[in-house]
């Protein structure tokens, strides 16, 4: 008589019961385990620290630049309302203006926008061709275009014959090449004429628009000193300033204008009490005052003291302090640019070197070979533990998700952990080289950005380190493991 064998349905465990049988794995394994989360660890906090040190640098180093631009601003809009640009400054207007600028820009000269973009455009492409240029070695630049620079390099190009030599010599450097495709390129080349003319035409209608403001501010004004009568104006006569500076296109305010009054005024104070303290009668007052000598930034250090007041005279003590607070802040914003040289020159968006790519990448193949090894040992240590499950019906497929998972669970202890030891050393380092204006300028969403990255990174380099390691443990036959002692 025929005996029946029951085969009943393999039992399926959820992931949930998956993760807890790991979790007391990890328990009863506990210092393997602390070894493999510790390289987790180093890893991510080492990659932590390079992103978010980069995303302090990249929010202090735009906080300081606007800082000293809007410092510059009232100064900088003086000159562009009353001087003349050369053709190399105006070029870089045309490449920086956004939309409402060329808007502008279009109204004050008369040109129509559509030509006034395609004038930006071309000093676009220009700037393009000439950082190429210019950053070609010395003897590919000679092979090509000899010793010309700026605009000699497009004239020189434009004959057919020259241009069929560059493209011969540029043929066999083939780490050479030009922006954009070479029938970009030979297509500016053949429209520079008109170009030249064009922007040629736009210079001109720009300088003829400043004379023309200048004598509308001269009988304004009464005087070529245009700050001096700024920072003297009443209310009403900045009003008819800022009505006249809208008349011709100039984006200005009254709010504005009463910034360009203060900023003159400090500027113009700063310089009479430098002037003060610098001269013969400054100077042996202050002899007298303090018993000693300084030179002038050691004076500026102690115009908060009590004597510096009756030494410095035509100024009131409110003056005093509110020149001393101008002069720390511009050295306080000197000693940030200090900090940030050489730590800027992170390209668009980009939150690391490609320096620090090659560091990352040589440390992270370095801990997945360490977290592959512990992985082994481990499997190693627990090759009975593995046959004994197979023979209980563990499948091939179980064995491989329950080391992945223990490889996930200890990726996402490490990660975290590293990115928080990465994230305390990269602040306290920025705090050291930036003080409280990194944390008044903070990029909370970049940095929790980085943070996020990091510990995904954290996952994914475990699993990834444990992808083989795993892979073996599940192929292995039950009764060969039963044999290992």
């Amino acid at each position: 008589m025929n005996s029946l064998i029951e085969v009943r349905d393999q039992i399926r465990l959820s992931l949930k019961e998956v993760v807890a049988i790991v979790v007391s794995g990890i328990q009863h394994r506990f210092l393997r385990s602390t070894l493999t989360m510790s390289v987790i660890l180093l890893a991510v906090a080492f990659f932590m620290s390079m992103l978010s040190e980069s995303v302090f640098i990249k929010s202090t180093g735009r906080a300081v630049q606007a800082e000293i631009l809007e410092r510059k601003a009232p100064t900088l809009m003086l000159r562009r309302m009353f001087s003349k640009p050369s053709t190399k400054i105006l070029r870089k207007h045309l490449v920086q203006a956004s939309e409402a600028e060329l808007a502008r820009m279009s109204v004050f000269t008369g040109t129509h926008l559509e030509d006034l973009q395609r004038l930006s455009q071309q000093c676009q492409r220009m700037d393009r061709y000439r950082s190429f240029f210019q950053k070609l070695d010395v003897g590919k630049r000679l092979a090509l275009i000899g010793k010309r620079k700026a605009d000699a390099i497009y004239i020189h190009l434009q004959p057919e014959k020259v241009w069929k030599e560059f493209l011969k010599a540029l043929d066999p450097m083939h780490s050479v090449k030009i922006p954009g495709k070479v029938e970009e390129f030979r297509g500016f080349l053949d429209r520079f004429d008109t170009f030249r003319k064009e922007f040629s035409a736009f210079h001109l209608a720009w300088n003829q628009s400043i004379e023309l403001f200048s004598l509308e501010a001269e009988k304004l004004m009464g005087t070529p000193q245009e700050e001096e009568w700024i920072r003297g104006a009443n209310e009403e006569q900045l009003k008819t300033f800022v009505s006249l500076a809208t008349r011709f296109h100039f984006d200005v305010e009254l709010k504005f204008a009463e910034k360009m009054k203060k900023s003159f005024r400090d500027e113009h104070l700063k310089k009479e009490m430098l002037k003060s303290l610098n001269s013969v009668e400054g100077r042996r007052m202050w002899a007298k005052a303090f018993r000693t000598k300084h030179d002038l930034d050691e004076k500026i250090e102690r115009l908060s003291d009590p004597r510096a007041t009756g030494v410095i005279k035509g100024f009131s003590s409110d003056e005093i302090v509110l020149v001393k607070g101008i002069f720390d802040y511009d050295k306080h914003l000197g000693k940030l640019s200090d900090a940030l040289v050489g730590k800027t020159e992170l390209e668009g968006d980009a939150l690391l070197s490609k320096r620090q790519i090659f560091l990352l990448t040589i440390s992270f193949l370095v801990c997945m070979v360490g977290i592959a090894n512990a992985m082994l040992m481990s499997i190693t240590e627990r090759f009975r533990e593995i046959a004994t499950m197979k023979c209980l019906g563990a499948t091939d497929g179980f064995i491989l998700t329950q080391f992945l998972v223990e490889a996930a669970i200890q990726g996402v202890v490490g990660g975290v952990v590293g990115m928080f030891i990465g994230l305390s050393l990269s602040i306290f380092k920025g705090w050291f080289l930036f003080g409280g204006f990194m944390f008044e300028n903070l990029d909370v969403g970049g940095l929790t950005m980085t943070g996020l990255i990091s510990m995904v990174s954290g996952i994914l380099l475990s699993m990834l380190a444990s992808l083989y390691p795993s892979w073996s443990a599940s192929r292995m036959a039950p009764m060969e493991a039963m044999r290992i002692e």
